[in-house]
């Protein structure tokens, strides 16, 4: 029994030992590290910063805000804008009576014809009349079917005279220079 009594005592003593180490380990660890405020500090000082310093932007943003929009504001004038607007609506109608001149009916109702085969296609040379034999002729009141009696030809060729260079002649690399 004492021997059993011995053991316990020690191994009790032991584990006093170890956790004492362990405590003085912990204690010496936790001595090292730096304090929560000290770790939180540099984050504390930066929102105390930036709180500080969000009035200050905003109204300087508010200012530039201001600033802009005074700039602008001569610009929006109803007078101004109307007048864009007209200016806008006069070039709208100059481009409509344009559009107008080009369109291919306005010479019908001043006496002249259109010529287009039976699908619609415009012709502008008698071969392709020849060619289509089926016509339709557009007047400036109404349409007429036509029909050539002619025999499509095969188209003939316009022999065009050969043209002259523009640049005079010029001497070549290994030419004599002239004296």
């Amino acid at each position: 029994m004492a021997l059993v009594d011995d053991l316990g005592r020690r191994s009790a003593s032991c584990l006093t030992v170890q956790a004492r180490r362990a405590r003085e380990r912990l204690d010496l660890t936790l001595h090292r590290w730096p304090q929560p405020e000290t770790l939180f500090a540099p984050a504390t000082q930066k929102v105390d910063d930036l709180t500080g310093r969000l009035p200050r932007a905003l109204s300087a943003r508010a200012a530039h805000a201001r600033a802009d929009l005074s700039a602008v504001a001569p610009r929006l004038r109803l007078e101004l804008l109307s007048d864009r607007v007209q200016r806008a609506q006069d070039q709208l109608a100059s481009l409509w009576r344009l559009a107008e001149l080009a369109h291919p009916d306005r010479p019908l109702k001043r006496g002249f014809a259109r010529v287009t085969d039976r699908e619609g296609k415009t012709l502008t040379h008698a071969a392709e009349a020849v060619a289509a034999r089926n016509l339709q002729l557009h007047f400036g009141d109404g349409t007429v079917d036509a029909t050539t009696g002619l025999e499509p030809k095969a188209p003939q060729r316009v022999e065009r005279k050969a043209s002259r260079p523009y640049v005079g002649s010029q001497r070549g690399l290994f030419d004599e220079p002239e004296e």
